[in-house]
């Protein structure tokens, strides 16, 4: 076991002699390389157990923290944080796992966990108090977050368990939550929120083949979609201010289609068989529009 502590203050440039920067890296096993380093008073840590793992995280900046934990074979981490109050968590095990995490700014906070072989997450994120956290269990599965905003204020959260499964979340503006969470083999979900503030959507599937889609606009919207079976889609744009969406969709080959435009419109759809379709567009105000199919 190789272990290295170092107190990063007594190798900074003597105009940072004040700082107290702390850097840990523990390695167990062979053919590790971890790099940490640091301009200002924050705090860092990399655990390697297994063979031929690589980690770096580079801090600028003020009482920000990261951690890099790989426990397996090949692993790759990269944390780089800019800008005071970070905190950064990147957890992997298995083989051949991939996780980038970038941070600009100020209070953001990032957690990010893998278990299985193939997988690779990233998060990106500019301004400030932002909120990510992404889980991954299985194989070869995917997840990708960014946001984006001068006073963001936005939170991410993602989880994944099964095969073949992707996942992307993209904010740029403030206020935005996006919630997915699926369990099943080849599904994907997109979430995309940008040009306003306080929007809102969260997605759910169970199954295989599915594909669930928000695209936000603007301010105040929120969609909502649920999917269970196989070969289901659910697509939703919102383009305006307090629309409300809601899709429900059980079975097998159904679709379904949301397009709001206007103030304060609501969608309803409920799917419960088989290669049904179903398509919403509205564009005013106070509009109110429910399709329920059996």
């Amino acid at each position: 076991m190789k272990k290295l502590h170092l107190l990063a203050g007594a190798l900074l440039l003597p105009f940072f002699v004040s700082a107290q920067a702390v850097s840990t890296i523990d390695q167990d096993g062979e053919g590790h390389e971890g790099l940490i380093e640091q301009n200002g008073a924050s705090e860092a840590l990399i655990e390697q157990i297994g063979s031929s793992s690589y980690a770096v995280i580079s801090q600028i900046g003020a009482d920000s923290y990261g951690e890099i934990n790989q426990n397996g074979t090949g692993h790759e981490g990269n944390t780089y944080q800019e800008g005071d109050g970070h905190i950064s968590f990147t957890k992997q095990f298995g083989v051949e796992q991939l996780a980038n995490v970038d941070q600009t700014g100020y209070n953001q906070t990032a957690f990010q966990y893998q278990l299985g072989k193939g997988n690779d997450a990233f998060i990106r994120q500019r301004g400030h108090d932002n909120f990510v956290d992404q889980q991954q269990d299985g194989t070869y599965n995917n997840v990708h977050a960014r946001q984006d905003g001068r006073t963001n204020n936005s939170s991410i959260l993602q989880e994944q368990y099964g095969m073949y499964n992707g996942m992307t979340v993209n904010q740029w503006g403030s206020g935005y939550l996006a919630v997915q969470y699926q369990d099943g083999t080849d599904n994907a979900m997109v979430i995309s929120q940008a040009r306003g503030m306080d929007n809102q959507a969260e997605q759910s599937q169970w199954g295989n083949d599915n594909y669930a889609k928000a695209v936000q606009h603007y301010d105040y919207n929120e969609s909502y979609q649920v999917q269970d079976g196989v070969a289901l889609l659910s697509d939703v744009f919102q383009s305006g201010v307090g629309n409300y969406s809601w899709t429900e969709q059980y079975g097998e080959g159904n679709e379904a289609w949301v397009e709001q435009y206007g103030t304060d419109n609501e969608a309803y759809i409920y799917q419960y068989g088989t290669n049904d379709l179903a398509y919403i567009y509205q564009n005013g105000y106070g509009n109110k529009a429910t399709v329920i199919q059996h």
